[in-house]
């Protein structure tokens, strides 16, 4: 014998076993709000905790686990994260030999000489001509 299946057509009131909002129809499921009412109690419980020992538990991390304390504070940056180690990597010769210039004639200004070596003279005397740069 062939089981045949037949669609069921929807009546009107089709949608009323549907459970309302906020029902699960787990009568022994969890009320509305406890998941937020737990969170937020546990970030409040945290807060105090940190306040009052965060800065201690920071140095016994960062003095009996240097490695995980680095990775910490790693991964606490940015992932975009670019750090200028040597802002002169991104000048040219050019504008290096510019800046430089710059500042032995600011340094002239001043009275400093700086082909004098340690023997110069206490006063500020005038540089003279600055050396030809490269």
């Amino acid at each position: 014998m062939r089981k045949v299946m037949v669609p069921i057509q929807p009546g009107p009131n089709a949608r009323d076993h549907l459970w309302k909002p906020g029902q699960s129809g787990n009568r022994a499921g969890k009320p509305k709000g406890v998941r937020n009412r737990l969170s937020t109690r546990f970030l409040e419980d945290m807060l105090a905790d940190w306040e009052e020992h965060g800065r201690a538990a920071i140095e016994t991390f960062r003095t009996e686990r240097p490695n995980e304390y680095v990775k910490v504070m790693a991964g606490l940056l940015p992932r975009e994260f670019n750090m200028k180690v040597n802002e002169l990597e991104e000048l040219s010769d050019e504008q290096i030999r510019t800046q430089l210039a710059a500042l032995l004639r600011e340094l002239a200004a001043d009275g400093f000489d700086l082909l004098a070596g340690d023997e110069a003279a206490e006063g500020p005397e005038p540089a003279g001509t600055l050396p030809p740069l490269r």
